[in-house]
């Protein structure tokens, strides 16, 4: 009976074992197979389609390089879903936005949910999996001070330890609002260079920042060893009215520009908000380079409410990588 009972023992730890070991296995198949292979059809996250092989791959790179459309289109466990009736593409949209500031609303039609994802895989039923994806870099940003003149704290970290004499370039976006009546409002860009200290921090001072309601935005990237990391801080002015740029057709490359009032019908009907749309690139030097917009919607009124119809741009390119020393730099 001890000798039985000693052999079971082992036999359990060495059917656990092996069951890790299968498991361990798999999810090195699936990563690799996911991170590896753009799907199919190969450019899948640029169109409207349902994919018949999961992927997110950039086709136009080899090796560990994610395609952004691809991203774009996977759904998320906390994705809000955001009601907008004025479009035809509508009404209903998934909010993937990560943070305040920015914007990312995709059609629900077009979202790749887990489920499908499994079929894709051969996996339903037999496995579960989650896809979380972090960046190597952190790049925090924080108002040391406000006005004269602000003063922004940097932090950059790795995976646990602090990014030392890491290479910094930073752009200043300045909000420049209209003075007299049917003006457009408009920004201008200062750009800079600085490097880390030991502890991956340092400090920026920008003196012509002196109204403490000034609204800008600021972009940083750290870069050091091939890996970049990019972080971004802003101000806007305190009003609950805002412009929500939508996804509305990856196919076609089209954004709506909608009220935020819109939105899950959220606000009154007849606020109108004045914009100016931009379109850039990240360029190699980690530089804005803008792209003209052809959309004769790129400057204009939205108003909310029933009757007043949408503003509609046409962005002009599917590539926003650009190649730098080894690595591929993001543009926005």
């Amino acid at each position: 009976m001890l000798f039985v009972n000693l052999f079971s023992q082992t036999t359990q730890t060495a059917l656990i074992y092996e069951g890790h070991r299968a498991t361990a296995t798999k999810c090195s198949d699936l990563i690799d197979n996911m991170l590896l292979n753009p799907g199919n059809p190969s450019n899948w996250g640029q169109t409207n389609f349902t994919p018949t092989g999961f992927g997110v791959q950039n086709p136009e790179f080899t090796q560990y390089q994610l395609s952004s459309f691809s991203l774009m289109r996977l759904a998320s466990s906390t994705a809000d879903t955001v009601v907008y009736d004025k479009s035809a593409s509508g009404p209903y949209y998934t909010d993937l936005t990560a943070g305040a500031g920015g914007s990312l609303i995709m059609p629900k039609n077009g979202i790749l949910n887990y489920s499908l994802a499994l079929k894709l895989l051969g996996i339903n039923n037999t496995y579960g999996f989650q896809l979380t994806i972090t960046p190597i870099v952190t790049v925090k940003i924080t108002e040391e001070q406000t006005t004269s003149p602000l003063k922004l704290s940097l932090s950059v970290t790795g995976t646990g330890f602090p990014l030392a004499n890491a290479s910094l370039s930073y752009a200043l976006l300045k909000v420049i609002l209209p003075e007299a009546e049917g003006g457009y409002p408009s920004f201008t860009v200062q750009y800079g260079n600085n490097v880390t200290d030991e502890q991956g921090a340092t400090s920026l001072e920008f003196p012509e920042i002196t109204d403490p309601n000034q609204s800008y935005a600021f972009i940083g990237y750290a870069y050091l060893g091939g890996i970049v990391g990019v972080g971004y801080h802003e101000r806007v002015s305190s009003t609950d009215q805002y412009v929500v740029p939508i996804v509305d057709d990856l196919s076609q490359q089209k954004v709506l520009i909608a009220h935020n009032y819109d939105l899950n019908s959220s606000g009154p009907a007849g606020s109108s908000l004045k914009y100016n749309t931009t379109f850039v690139l990240l360029a190699e030097d980690f530089t804005l380079r803008e792209m003209p917009l052809s959309s004769p919607d790129k400057v204009g009124t939205v108003t909310s409410g029933v009757g007043n119809p949408y503003s509609n741009i046409t962005i002009p390119t599917y590539t926003p990588y650009r190649r730098r020393r080894g690595y591929d730099a993001l543009g926005n």
